[in-house]
């Protein structure tokens, strides 16, 4: 079978129906999909049917709704250079371990940007938040860490990693004090598992400026500045998301028969069965001819000091 036919055929036993490749169809089959809860089978009098019926119908026009503003995020087989992927039943879980009502109330955070330079140099991407509360035992101190993320209570949990610089400075010297990185991991991938969301998804996603809620579940590892950049970060986020799972295994394990649908479910993301290609790293960029700000910088300086630069 070659890979083509593969890949479709993973893409169409990860959907809850049989589907095109149009968007506006995917996404009627996921509302399809979904569970109807207003709905009452046992009800005795006609008015109550009347009444379940005209519910019905105003649940369906509001899902179907939901669904238009939703972000579509497409299918991607993840790159050498930034090999992450999650089964879908490590990342339920994850979302189930947010949801219980043991753990404590949600921490407010706001968007202060997207993937910093290093982040996108090693072909990942990113949101930049800033804590309202930059304490607690997952929080309080630099490191790494599993989380879950949302826009706000109305909707379902996604599962995250992220970055706590703390008190390490970023490249200008200013702190970093109340800052987290994150990276969301509910794209599908084309074996059949999730990775993390790509920048364009995430910029569609959410504004900067704007409030969304966290719940830390654990804090994985320390944060050395080394881990900050080039292949040192590329292998903590490698290393932070293999924790993750580790993390998820002493809560339960997988979530067995999971459903990618499940994950997105009320998010304000939907599945398009489109087939993208993974972000680009500095390396791919500079196959194209966009070399590094770095590079770009050194053959300024040469241009305007001549054999002086790196005397």
């Amino acid at each position: 079978m070659s890979s083509e036919r593969r890949t479709a055929t993973i893409v169409r036993q990860l959907l809850p129906h049989k589907v095109s490749h149009d968007s506006a169809a995917l996404s009627s089959a996921f509302a399809a999909s979904a569970p109807d809860h207003s709905s009452n089978k046992n009800s005795s009098s006609n008015d109550n049917n009347n009444s379940n019926n005209k519910n019905n119908n105003n649940n369906k026009s509001s899902n179907n709704n939901n669904n238009n503003n939703d972000v579509p995020v497409t299918f991607t087989t993840p790159s050498f250079q930034m090999p992450l992927e999650w089964t879908i039943g490590t990342a339920l879980r994850l979302v189930q371990v947010a949801a219980s009502e043991q753990i404590d109330e949600p921490m407010e955070a706001t968007l202060d940007g997207y993937s910093t330079p290093s982040t996108a140099d090693v072909g990942a991407a990113s949101l930049r938040l800033r804590l309202a509360d930059a304490t607690g035992p997952v929080f309080g101190q630099h490191g790494s860490v599993v989380l879950a993320i949302r826009r706000g209570p109305g909707e379902n949990w996604l599962p995250a990693i992220g970055g706590v610089p703390g008190h390490h400075k970023d490249r200008a010297g200013l702190p970093r004090q109340g800052l987290l990185e994150v990276m969301i991991m509910a794209r599908p991938t084309t074996r059949g598992r999730v990775t993390f969301l790509p920048e364009d998804v995430l910029r569609a996603w959410l504004r900067p400026g704007c409030g969304l809620q966290l719940r830390p579940l654990s804090r994985l590892g320390d944060f050395r500045i080394d881990d900050g950049s080039g292949p040192w970060l590329r292998d903590r986020i490698c290393h932070t998301a293999s924790e993750a799972e580790d993390f998820a295994l002493t809560q339960g394990g997988e979530v067995q028969n999971g459903q990618f649908s499940q994950l997105l479910s009320l998010t304000g993301l939907r599945a398009d069965a489109k087939v993208s290609p993974p972000p680009m790293d500095e390396w791919d960029l500079a196959r194209t001819g966009q070399l590094h700000r770095d590079v770009q910088q050194h053959d300024f300086l040469l241009s305007q000091h001549g054999d002086d630069v790196g005397a």
